[in-house]
């Protein structure tokens, strides 16, 4: 689960993406779209991380790779 669902095209958006064993492993990358979501934080149930502008209007896949296990 995503939560805000939305944000606006411009990027920015703070964002929390919830799962479990979030905090297995050290090396973290999230991207949205394609494009790096600047990392804050994480727990064992969240992973928070700021927004890059998009592409395009509408919905963006977002990937986590955790010690380059990738999660979608």
């Amino acid at each position: 689960r995503v939560s805000p669902a939305r944000g606006p095209l411009s990027g920015g958006t703070w964002i929390g993406i919830e799962g479990s064993h979030l905090n297995a492993g050290s090396d973290v990358a999230v991207s949205v779209g394609g494009r790096p979501c600047s990392f804050s934080w994480r727990n064992s149930r969240e992973i928070r991380c700021l927004t890059p502008p998009g592409q395009s209007p509408g919905s963006a896949p977002i990937v986590i790779n955790i010690n380059r296990a990738q999660l979608t």
